[in-house]
């Protein structure tokens, strides 16, 4: 009887889940991830404003300053004052978007859903609901904040289509759906780039760890003249940790040759202009003084590119398909740091310290030429090594048989004389 009870009920489950249950469920893929992040951001406003000095608590002006807040985390630029802000955190875009892409997976493995043509039935409500609610929040926004409708209907819809498409990629079957007609070459180039890319940011976490080690003097200095107070501090810490990732980008522009630039200050491997920063203690271990040994930085990134080599030369027996995948993985990593250094660039309001910039095509191109010269020559000397080996081991085997050769044969016996 149990066995039974259990059909029964797994029918009945599939059966809700089929009808009134799939709209559920879509209902909270979509909301759910623009709920939980409003509800986070309004949270931190929360406790910032609690305990920051002189501050006052006010739970409705905690939701309505989060309202321009989530549109921030999802980049779209805000109007301050009559300025223009475009210089947004990356960290808290990352984890809205990671939110949006765990909530479409698990609508995806709810519903059963395995045909990359039903994907749209999670993407679909996902995006609308969240254009519509930055289109929302930006009409309401009322103060000295606010947004753009337009620019916060796509920027919202595009972004959250983006990460919905993510997470319903693996349970739909989009991948091998997407590279049904890629051979192992290209699969392995595709792969090694996104590596290749995570391999860059490192290097950038590397350099910026570094540079902060050497200067964290100067970064207490600026923490405690920024941030006196327990609140203040809190928000001080809240905000570096926000802006950490776009911290790592012009970290990685710098070691690979394009550098970054803040107002009239720009840092670069072939030009230096010095000049004031913001007091922000992320920004302390930005150089006063030009360095004549910043070239060799460009090794770390071109050791990123010989990891990619080593990583494609046995993809094929062919030297120039090795090649061609060298070469994809440098162009995903290129495009991927393309879209980052867009991200993290823009204006900063109007003052000393505008803009703020990270040269997108320079560094994509720079990325480029790191992973794919040094991928290219390792790949090359890996197919060269090879044969020189098997021509050695040839030569060998030749000289060996001709020993034995020589030791068979035997000395003729003389012929007996007639007498």
């Amino acid at each position: 009887m149990p066995a039974p009870q259990s059909v029964v009920y797994g029918a009945a489950e599939q059966v809700a889940v089929g009808g009134g249950g799939a709209r559920r469920v879509l209902a909270v893929a979509a909301v759910g991830p623009v709920l939980t992040g409003y509800l986070g951001i309004a949270a931190l406003f929360a406790l910032i404003t609690a305990t920051a000095q002189g501050g006052r608590f006010s739970l409705p002006g905690a939701l309505i300053a989060a309202g321009p807040a989530w549109l921030a985390g999802y980049h779209v630029p805000l109007t301050v004052t009559g300025h223009d802000l475009g210089v947004l955190p990356l960290l808290p875009t990352v984890l809205l978007l990671l939110l949006v892409a765990r909530a479409a997976r698990t609508a995806a493995d709810r519903l059963d859903l395995v045909d990359p043509r039903s994907a749209i039935r999670v993407i679909g409500p996902v995006t609308a609901t969240h254009a519509v609610f930055g289109t929302v929040i930006a009409l309401l926004a009322a103060g000295p904040v606010t947004a753009s409708p337009i620019l916060a209907f796509t920027g919202t819809g595009v972004l959250a289509a983006v990460a919905a498409t993510v997470g319903v990629a693996r349970p739909c079957g989009l991948l091998p759906v997407a590279l049904r007609r890629a051979d192992h070459a290209t699969e392995t180039g595709l792969r090694v780039g996104v590596l290749a890319a995570i391999g860059l940011f490192a290097v950038g976490a590397v350099v910026f760890a570094v540079g902060l080690i050497a200067s964290w003097s100067t970064a207490v200095a600026l923490f405690r003249s920024a941030a006196p107070g327990f609140g203040s501090g809190i928000g001080m810490l809240l905000l570096s940790v926000a802006y950490l990732p776009n911290v790592l980008v012009g970290t990685l522009s710098f070691a690979a040759g394009p550098g970054f630039g803040i107002g009239a200050v720009t840092v670069a491997q072939w030009r230096f202009h010095a000049g004031p920063v913001p007091p922000v203690p992320l920004l302390a271990p930005v150089p006063a003084v030009e360095g004549h040994w910043w070239v060799f930085l460009m090794l770390l990134p071109a050791g990123i590119g010989v990891l990619a080599g080593i990583a494609c030369r046995d993809v094929a027996a062919e030297l120039l398909t090795r090649l061609r995948a060298v070469a994809l993985s440098g162009l995903v990593a290129a495009v991927s740091w393309l879209v980052l250094a867009a991200l993290v660039g823009g204006s900063l309001a109007a003052g000393p310290f505008n803009p703020v910039t990270v040269p997108a095509g320079s560094l994509a191109a720079s990325v480029f030429l790191l992973v794919a010269i040094p991928g290219a020559l390792t790949v090359w000397l890996a197919a060269r090594v090879p044969a020189l080996l098997a021509l050695d081991e040839e030569y060998d085997e030749d000289e060996y048989e001709e020993d034995d050769e020589e030791e068979d044969e035997e000395p003729a016996e003389p012929e007996p004389d007639d007498e």
